[in-house]
């Protein structure tokens, strides 16, 4: 099994473009755990959990959701464009 955390990261983008977000989810944790790029890896971790609370709104799954968006703060060090827009998805769940 490879030991260098590049190679899961970017198969992780690979499954996230493919909408296998789980598998994404997989890779990127496995990259931090042989000491990839934190930063960089939970900057990916925010977007696929992103992608996954918008899959769940969509399906209306609001607690999935909210799980989701909540993950995605967990992980991003706050970009304000970003942090805004995970608060009014929140929102919208919540109501």
């Amino acid at each position: 099994m490879p030991q260098d955390s590049g190679i899961y990261i970017n198969r992780g983008d690979a499954y996230r473009e493919l909408k296998k977000f789980n598998l994404a989810l997989s890779d990127y944790h496995y990259a931090m755990d042989l000491g990839g790029d934190s930063k960089m890896i939970k900057a990916r971790l925010s977007l696929t959990h992103y992608a996954l609370g918008s899959q769940c709104f969509n399906q209306k799954d609001y607690e999935g959701a909210n799980i989701e968006y909540s993950r995605v703060i967990t992980f991003f060090n706050f970009n304000f464009l970003l942090g805004d827009r995970i608060h009014e998805q929140q929102s919208r769940v919540l109501r």
